[in-house]
């Protein structure tokens, strides 16, 4: 054990005396959670090694303190009940639960805030908080949507002036309370979203953000704050408290465990709920107003071999033009998850013509599938999709290239005489339509983390317009089938755009799908190099390469000679080298640095943005996920370094001398 105290020039780590041991030994709580923890072992992990309650997650001085400060919960609500006899306020004895607005509803409302204080307590003060080691600062229980287990935990000190302490989490309430716009009475109510209800008759406008189908348990999770709320707060709503823990029963998610560990059960039930949530809405919407619905779920699963993927008769229609370049627009890691890959495929095999390597499979989402299968069964059909920055990317989600972005569908019910499609009619529409698409969402420097989940919108939207889209026998084109079209023809796009490239870089780019920076057979490049019209001796001069012993491989990034600051880059250089340097120079010399080198590029800037996102494709699909990381950051911070590169620009504009 090791007491964090503060030092002269920072923290210093300390050894416990025998007192200071004796002194935490010597905590007995008088009450502790005892509900157990569920058998969701997915997202919630302590269990299996030994401990099953809720209580169990706490120390006994964290179980002190967090009974303390709850008991005093209560006693704060009297006190401001008193006070505000003592001001004036009416003393009518009605709850705030019932609408009251006199002086016991002031008190029950202060109770509210503390308890919530109380709650994020706990999320600091439990046996799953880590020390962040380099910020020196304690982490939260909540890192992502689960609960693991944590060996080395920290404890926080309740009364300190770091993280974890209790008056952060009163602050917090200040903040929300004063921030509030909200000047007139609100009223919310809580129904099933899968049944018929009394009011159904008055049309509403939704905005909804749908379950996730098996993607995160919010109720088993919801059960660490509620044992502490509900002791807090129990006498005040006792409704809403009337259960030991949060009902999940009706919760609106595939988790096997419920069912018994059946997977198909678990799916059915989400299909039937969310097919009948969606009749609702289309039932109920109002009809001069769009619904919409927010989705941040991302593409990661691969079906070994697709159906349904287009015909080599398809393929050769399918042709895009070369969009114009789009010009660049101004824009606390505890146990982090380790990267999964994002998808499979030969890392050796040569990439097919539809953008995957032989045998890959098309990609789709269980998770977008259900959610579109059944808005689009219910009748209604995708208006229009607005990407939106909705996500946190700092810290632990820059580090797993999570999404950065929501999807907003803007839906409306399908007219009734909507006609069927043909599946190549729904082709030809993909091809019209989803390019130009595609091409707004990277002016708009969309994350090319989420490029893959944006063009979902744009792609149903053609399918969902039709009342069916027909394979060639007939038989209807399913939802899975569609996105897996949709992500091919996205593919395809980010190839075109390679047309763009010198050929040095179009060589590396082929190169890296099949080898990334390993080495491969020297004959294998060479007749790549034939192909690309360029040779190997000029691709080794450039730096791109490196070549021996019957080898060639590409350079990484760190073996490359970043150019010096201020010296304009010749017009020769690859759009392959461009792109890796300013990766380089972000990481390694931040924005301000990569901003003068983007400065000292021309017009072959933004080309090396658009590379970005084609090898972000690659190394997604690969699962190569701290490389796919790189290519993010870059798209990520290309708002911030154009302006920058802008501002160094006029900087450096003086007025030229007549004589």
């Amino acid at each position: 054990m090791a007491i964090v105290a503060e030092g002269q020039n920072g923290r210093i780590y300390l050894s416990p005396t025998a007192e200071q041991e004796a002194i935490a030994r010597s905590a007995q709580p008088t009450w502790k959670p005892g509900a157990k923890l569920p058998d969701n072992t997915r997202d919630i992990r302590p269990q299996i090694y030994g401990l099953p309650t809720y209580g169990d997650l706490f120390t006994p001085r964290q179980l002190v303190a967090l009974t303390t400060f709850s008991d005093l919960v209560a006693e704060a609500r009297e006190k401001a009940i008193q006070d505000a006899i003592a001001a004036g306020i009416p003393d009518d004895n009605v709850p705030l639960a019932e609408g009251g607005t006199g002086a016991r509803a002031y008190g029950e409302a202060i109770s509210v805030y503390l308890a919530f204080a109380v709650d994020k307590g706990a999320n600091y003060w439990s046996t799953i908080c880590a020390w962040h080691s380099s910020r020196e600062i304690i982490m939260s229980t909540f890192a992502r949507q689960a609960i693991p287990m944590v060996w080395d935990y920290a404890e926080a000190n309740p009364f300190c002036n770091s993280s974890g302490n209790f008056l952060s989490g009163v602050d917090q309430a200040v903040k929300m309370i004063t921030s509030c716009p909200a000047t007139l009475d609100g009223k919310v109510n809580q129904h099933d979203a899968t049944l018929t209800h009394s009011d159904d008759a008055t049309p509403k406008i939704i905005s909804t953000d749908p379950p996730y189908f098996d993607n995160i348990g919010y109720a088993d999770l919801s059960d660490f704050f509620y044992v502490w709320l509900r002791r807090s707060l129990s006498s005040i709503y006792p409704n809403i408290f009337s259960t030991l823990l949060v009902p999940k029963t009706q919760e609106l998610v595939a988790t096997p465990y419920r069912f018994g560990g059946d997977k198909q059960k678990a799916r059915e039930f989400f299909e039937t709920g969310l097919s009948k949530a969606f009749n609702r809405l289309h039932d109920i919407c109002h009809a001069d107003y769009p619904l919409t619905v927010y989705y941040a779920f991302k593409q990661t699963e691969e079906d070994p071999s697709p159906p349904d993927s287009l015909s080599p008769q398809e393929q050769e229609g399918v042709e895009f033009p070369h969009p114009p370049t789009p010009s660049p627009i101004g824009r606390d890691v505890p146990h982090p998850p380790t990267p999964s890959p994002t998808g499979r495929g030969g890392e050796n095999s040569e990439p097919s013509p539809s953008g995957r390597g032989q045998g890959e499979g098309g990609r789709a989402s269980t998770g977008w599938e259900t959610m579109l299968e059944g808005l689009i069964q219910s009748g209604l059909t995708i208006d229009g999709t607005w990407p939106m920055r909705t996500e946190l990317t700092g810290n632990l989600k820059k580090n797993v290239s999570a999404l950065a972005s929501s999807i907003v569908l803007v839906c409306r019910p399908r007219p009734a005489n909507a006609p069927k499609a043909s599946r190549g009619q729904f082709l030809k529409e993909l091809k019209r339509e989803l390019p130009q698409a595609l091409k707004l969402l990277q002016q708009g420097n969309i994350a090319p983390v989420d490029l893959a989940q944006a063009s979902i919108g744009p792609g149903m939207a053609i399918y969902s317009r039709y009342a069916a889209v027909l394979e060639n026998d007939g038989s209807p084109l399913t939802v899975r089938t569609a996105l897996q079209l949709i992500n091919q023809y996205l593919d395809e796009y980010l190839e075109e755009q390679e047309g763009e490239l010198d050929s040095a870089s179009r060589w590396a780019v082929t190169w890296f799908a099949q080898h990334r920076f390993e080495p491969g057979p020297y004959g294998d490049a060479e007749v790549l190099s034939k192909a690309k019209n360029v040779s190997l001796e000029s691709l080794e001069e450039l730096g791109i390469l490196e070549a021996r012993a019957g080898k060639v491989r590409l350079r990484e990034r760190g073996s490359l000679s970043l150019p010096e600051a201020g010296i304009r880059l010749p017009e020769s250089l690859p759009h392959w080298l461009i792109t890796q340097f300013l990766i380089q120079t972000l990481d390694t010399q931040g924005e301000m640095a990569a901003a003068e080198l983007l400065a000292s590029l021309g017009e072959k800037g933004p080309i090396a943005r658009d590379l970005a996102y084609r090898l972000y494709t690659l190394c997604d699909k690969k699962g190569w996920a701290q490389e796919a990381l790189a290519y993010n950051t870059l798209v990520i911070a290309w708002p911030e370094i154009s302006r920058l590169a802008l501002q160094t620009k006029q900087n450096n504009i003086t007025q030229p001398s007549l004589f």
